[in-house]
């Protein structure tokens, strides 16, 4: 994943702009209603539009489990009213050293609407890209990719930055621009007659991360994955169903038995890692797939070892059941996927929490994974910094972004880690809760 930042402003509890450091690893820890889960859900929402693919894109607050509403319910309150907000992230480049910022400024289209694209912007240190609705005429059909002559627009401030104003119908200011940017930059450029505004907008392009710019030479990135705070509950016998991916994991127990039954090489794969975690968190030792009939249609149960016998997963600890789906869907999942989780350490043992995460470690190393996670856990912070003093992560790849209330706003801090797993950028409120109830009960109060 090539997003570096996420920034929110105006969002919620979120005054002004907000940066996150986004890296492999990410843990957002701090207190209740901080904004941790919006934080999530605005940033599923942007990665999906942001992230171009074949079948187009997509801009909704509502996909499970951020149920976010409408406009009124994300901006944020305040007096006088705020008219728009801001989603962004940072880019970095694989091939160049500049970095590039995309931001989306959202505002509402009719009362009681969701939000919608007011503006697109792309910075970078040179110059800037401004998408605003305004004229656009097509010159001729292509079957990927109209051919654009967008109205551009250019002003040099301080230092020679451009800024590069181009008009785009509203159809297309309501879809990531950077599926057509490059197309559109080239044609701008290619004319005989072409003017100083429409050179530098192909330069400007030029100089974008793959990311951005729509020059694609690899498979489109994965849709972040999702997860609930609350997982499905395990049932005593299943009926074979048909897989719908749901982020409380009700899809696993069928994922399961179709593997189990018709890809025994597969099955094998997974479930030798899903032991091996097992056994390192004390969770379990064996899972076992039982058929009650010889037919695909019939009925299934899945069955757990804990330390003696199989017994059903129903009578085995609510821990192994919520974190199972988790497990199965970051194994089992493609290469280089970001998930999104809330609290993926609900109901486990602190053994099983710092477990969880040095194999979110191992999943970075191996598959390539992004990890941006919602949490309460003191086991999962630990066992990261551990990892890193083990150098099985580099420091660099792991963030925790502490979220302070202040008011009635919230305060972004992001922490880094040096090569012994040190702290760097913690304030002083950081943990201070923890610190004092230890005075407590050392008898210092």
């Amino acid at each position: 994943m090539n997003v570096r930042k996420l920034i929110i402003e105006d969002v919620r509890c979120f005054a002004s702009r907000q940066e996150f450091n986004i890296r492999p690893l990410t843990l957002l820890v701090g207190e209740n209603s901080t904004g941790k889960s919006t934080v999530l859900g605005c940033f599923q929402t942007l990665h999906t539009f942001a992230n171009p693919k074949p079948s187009g894109f997509h801009l909704d607050f509502n996909v499970e489990p951020y149920q976010m509403g409408t406009f009124v319910d994300i901006v944020r309150k305040s007096n006088p009213r705020k008219r728009s907000f801001k989603l962004g992230f940072e880019y970095k480049s694989e091939n160049k050293k500049e970095s590039a910022e995309y931001i989306l400024t959202l505002a509402e289209k009719e009362k009681g609407s969701e939000p919608a694209v007011q503006e697109q912007r792309v910075i970078l240190p040179k110059g800037e890209l401004v998408f605003v609705e305004g004229k656009e005429k097509i010159n001729g059909p292509n079957r990927q990719s109209p051919s654009i002559d967008s109205e551009i627009s250019g002003s040099i401030g301080e230092e020679g930055f451009r800024r590069i104003v181009i008009g785009v119908n509203s159809h297309r200011l309501n879809a990531n621009i950077s599926s057509n940017l490059t197309s559109m930059a080239f044609e701008a450029a290619d004319k005989g007659d072409s003017s100083p505004e429409e050179k530098d907008f192909y330069e400007l392009v030029e100089r974008l991360p793959e990311s951005l710019s729509g020059r694609r030479y690899g498979p489109y990135e994965e849709d972040p994955y999702s997860f609930a705070p609350i997982r499905s509950k395990p049932q005593r016998t299943y009926d074979p169903l048909k897989e719908t991916i749901s982020p409380e994991g009700s899809d696993i127990p069928m994922l399961l038995m179709n593997m189990f039954r018709t890809n025994e090489k597969e099955w094998k794969e997974l479930k030798g890692r899903l032991i091996e975690f097992g056994k390192s968190s004390g969770l379990f030792s064996d899972i076992h797939v039982r058929r009650l009939g010889k037919s695909m249609g019939d009925p299934f149960q899945l069955q757990i070892k804990v330390r003696g016998p199989k017994v059903n997963m129903i009578d085995v600890g609510y821990g192994v059941n919520q974190l199972l789906p988790i497990l199965v869907r970051m194994i089992n999942s493609p290469p280089r996927v970001p998930f999104l989780m809330q609290q993926p350490e609900v109901h486990l043992h602190p053994r099983g929490q710092a477990e969880l995460s040095s194999l979110l470690v191992a999943l970075i190393r191996q598959r390539e994974h992004s990890f941006v996670i919602e949490t309460h856990s003191d086991y999962m912070v630990d066992r990261a910094r551990i990892e890193i003093m083990k150098k099985r992560i580099e420091p660099e790849d792991v963030s925790l972004i502490y979220l302070e209330p202040s008011g009635n706003s919230v305060k972004v801090h992001n922490i880094a880690f040096d090569d012994q797993a040190n702290l760097l950028g913690a304030p002083s409120s950081y943990r201070e809760f923890f610190l004092k109830e230890s005075d407590r009960l050392l008898g210092f109060d």
